[in-house]
Order: C-alpha cells, then structure tokens, then sequence
C-alpha cells in the first residue's frame, strides 16, 4: 500500500485553530507530540538557522491521541548547502513531495549523483532527507502502512551512500560552508541515524531479494568507479580543462580550450576502443563541455552538432544503469512468481513448478514502486544552442572532392544515380485493391520499351572546420547538420564506408 498523502491543509487549518480556542486545552483531545528541543538536545533543531524556514503543522491522531508535527519543506535544487541541511533537521519531517513538483530532492540529487566525485555533504543529504521523508523510509503516520518491498527498494538505493560517506568529510564541507556548529553537529546525529536505519532495512531483505536490491545498484557504482580508475590519467587531464573552460564561459571559451577538449575526446576513443565510447562515460562528459564552450563562443552550428553526443538515448548516469537492471529484473522474477503461483493452482507439485521456471529466481516484485527518474528535471539541450531552439538541418552524400578554402575546407557529394528500364502499361479488368473513399484501382498489364530512365539527384557543397574534414576520405558517405548560405555552412556529424561507422565529428577510427 502507498504511503498515505500528507493531510490537506484545509483539513489541517480548522483542527488547529480549534485548539487555539481551547487556550491550550489540546490534552482534552489526547497528546501532542510536537518534539522541538533545543539545539543538539534531540527532536527537532530549532536553531536561528530555522527562523526562515516556513514549517507546516501536520495533525494526526493514533486512537484518542492527537499527535503534532512541524514539517519542513524539501530544499530545492538552488538552494545553498547551509539552507539545504536547515530544511533537513528543522521539522521534524521532511515534506512527503517537493513543493515546486517534479521528483522529490533526493532522487534528483541521486540521479546527478557522480562517483567520480563523491559529493560528501550530498550523499548525506540524500541519506537524512530519505530519512525524515515519509515517501522515502520515514515512519509513518498513524493507521497508514507500507509494503515491506518499498522499504527495502530505497534501503538498497541509499545503502552505497550509507557505505561510502564519511562523516568527518561532511563536516568539513558544512563548515567550507559556513554551517554553524551547532547545525552541523544535529546534521550529523541525523546522518548516523539514517546510517543506522539502512543497514537495519538492507539487514531484513529477503536473501532472493538481495540481489536485486542491493546487488546491483552495488555492481553498477563498482563498475563506474573502476572505469574512471582505468582511465584516471585522461580524467584528470579532463576535469583540468573542463574547469578552465568553466571560468571561461561567462565571455567565451578560448581556441586552446577547445582543441584541448577536442584532443581529450579523439584519446578518450582511442583508450576505449571503438567510437561508440563517445555515447558514454568520458565521452558524453567532453561533449558536455564542449557544447558549453560553443555556447558561449555563439557558435550555433557547432554546438547543434554536439546535440547529438550530450544526451545519447541511452541515459549515462549511474542512476539511470541501475533502474534499467532492476527493472528488467523485477519484471522476469515477477512473471516467474505469477507464473509458479498459476501453476501450482492447477494442482501440479512444487518441483515440476520449479522446473518449469529453471533460470528465473522467482519473486513477487511488484509492490517495489522503483523512483520515477522521469520527474528528474534534466537540461534542456537544444533551448541552449544560439539562435533559439530549433531542429538541426541535416545534409550529406557521398563525398567525391576536398577543396581547402582558407582555414575551411568546401566538401563536394557525387550526384545520386538511379537508372531502371523503361515500362508501358496498361490497366487490366482486375480489380487489385478498393481504395478507402470507394475508388476502384486495377492490375495494370506492363512490358518494357527498351529504353532507360535516369534520376539524378544533386547535393549542394559544404564548408566545414579544416580539423573535420582531414580524416574524411572521398567516397565516405558523410551527414553533416548545416545553415544558411552557399556553400553552406556546416560541421561534420558522422561518415560511414561501406555502411560501417568510421567517423563522429572529428574522431576517425
């Protein structure tokens, strides 16, 4: 069953100010469980970082006992860290869905979430939100119930953060921070013991749960932090430009920054082997912040042929590997449990059961309800390009010439070709098919005349950058996306030989 829905404030407003006309007479109606304290004494913070902070009252009642709690709003994704770990420990929850939509704080900062550069201060927000948070692993309210297999979904999601995050590391990021100490020291009392209640869940899954929910989200972060230690030199080489190129952006990203990232791309496809390692890890990253940099320098046409390598379909975060694992896990475990459970109705015994679902561990999955990563708000690539949002142009042919113009180089296409004989026909007194408004077509009677026709179909030149056009070789069959003029302007997207893949931008293989 779902978490139940915070109560309405419509329906929230009345039973408070009804207590406010009882002049404090509230026990008459059971207890109220409003826990603030002082800071660092337990129960909610109620330090002068929270003055700002608009608490919601949520009513609740467990038999004849009314029960008060303050609610926090989640923080929101622009919000500084001393403002996001207030909302974190001043209620004494956290709201059940962000108020501005969209996924709730933590799935988001999940989803971002980057083990190249373990954020610290982050994977203890996720872990003291999820915490404080009923939609995550927070008790909660009275009369409401939640499947175990929920509970255990999210514990298996936060326990890589639970594992890897260092106290004495989130400390000192609060503190750069400017947290006071008396925040950060509730902060980290809240962090421990969300630590504590993972491990207590991660403890209580099924063994042929654990799999799925603690297994894999465990391999894929194991395996993104082994292929950035395979490839740490070239990495490190990458986060020194890409933060040279960031300074850069507010006026524009200088000619070296971007052949540097240009560079690192053509040795990331090297080390990887093939050019499809531009669709992930490194790859994407170099297109991201060479995207940027075409941005910034108003290069429309450039940054609409990265478009293609910023967002590849298959989403490259960690986040995204895991959910398409589980899922198709889930899926098969849950199918194989329908399909015992119908089988074993019909009377047959349990090891003709097994056998007939040999390689499929079965489990009932279904009440797992995984985080929705499609509420994640992502960047909107094309509204960036300059010049507004709009569909590249895209054009090509078989390239026949390379003519250097200057520090361009004009591509010239071989024209499209297409001869077939000669035919004439008439119509027979078959029927063939009845169109949809009634119109009889009939079998036509052919026979050729001995004669040839010829199509042919013309491609207009292109200009493109002199480093794109170099691997290029006459007869690839190239796409580019171009603009406006003649020849047209453009940027190499791709070229293929003999209908296999040998170029993406400027990286030949």
């Amino acid at each position: 069953m779902a978490p139940v829905m915070p109560r309405p404030p419509h329906l929230v407003a009345p039973v408070t100010l009804a207590c406010t006309l009882l002049l404090g007479g509230c026990a008459v109606f059971g207890i109220s469980f409003d826990r603030s304290k002082s800071p660092g004494t337990g129960g909610r913070y109620v330090g002068p970082e929270c003055e700002g902070i608009e608490l919601r009252e949520e009513v609740e009642f467990a038999g004849d006992k009314r029960i008060v709690r303050q609610s926090s709003p989640q923080p929101a994704r622009v919000d500084a860290l001393p403002l996001r770990v207030a909302k974190a420990v001043c209620g004494d929850e956290v709201a059940s869905y962000p108020s501005d939509g969209g996924a709730d704080v933590f799935v988001q900062y999940h989803h971002d979430f980057d083990p190249r550069r373990f954020d610290h201060a982050n994977a203890a927000l996720i872990l003291t939100l999820c915490n404080k948070t009923s939609s995550c692993i927070a008790p909660l309210g009275p009369g409401s119930t939640r499947d175990a297999n929920i509970g255990h979904y999210r514990a298996g999601q936060l326990s890589y953060y639970a594992e890897q995050v260092d106290p004495k590391a989130v400390d000192a990021a609060l503190a750069d921070a400017g947290v006071g100490e008396a925040l950060r020291e509730r902060f980290l009392a809240d962090l421990e013991a969300a630590r504590v209640d993972v491990r207590r869940l991660v403890a209580a899954i099924p063994a042929v749960a654990a799999p799925v929910f603690v297994e894999i989200p465990r391999a894929a972060w194991a395996e993104r932090t082994a292929e950035a230690a395979k490839h740490a030199e070239l990495y490190a080489r990458f986060d020194a430009v890409a933060e040279r190129a960031l300074g850069q952006r507010a006026t524009a990203v200088d000619d070296p920054t971007v052949l540097e990232l240009r560079e690192i791309r053509a040795a990331w496809v090297d080390a990887c082997g093939d050019l499809d390692c531009m669709d992930r890890g490194l790859g994407v990253e170099v297109a991201r912040a060479l995207f940027f940099a075409h941005v910034s320098r108003g290069d429309a046409l450039s940054a609409q042929a990265e478009l293609g390598f910023v967002d590849p379909e298959r989403p490259i975060s960690v986040a995204r590997t895991i959910e398409a694992r589980q899922r198709e896990a889930m899926s098969a475990a849950t199918e194989a449990f329908r399909k015992q459970a119908s089988m074993l109705d019909q009377g047959l015994d349990a090891g003709t059961v097994r056998g007939a679902t040999a390689g499929v561990q079965a489990y009932d999955f279904s009440n797992a309800h995984p985080w929705d990563l499609d509420d994640v708000r992502a960047i909107e690539w094309a509204s960036l390009v300059p010049g507004g949002a709009r569909d590249p142009r895209v054009h090509g042919g078989k390239l026949s010439a390379k003519r250097p113009k200057g520090e361009l180089v004009v591509l010239e296409f071989a024209d499209e070709v297409e001869r077939y004989a000669d035919e004439a026909c008439q119509d027979t007194n078959r029927v063939e098919r009845i169109e949809s408004d009634g119109r009889l077509v009939y079998a036509q009677r052919c026979r050729k005349t001995g004669k040839t026709n010829v199509y042919r179909r013309e491609f207009e030149p292109i200009v493109v950058p002199a480093h794109e056009a170099e691997g290029l070789r006459v007869g690839d069959q190239v796409r580019a996306v171009v603009g406006p003029g003649t020849p047209m302007a453009a940027r190499v997207l791709s070229a293929s030989r003999k209908d296999k893949l040998v170029q993406r931008r400027d990286v030949r293989r």
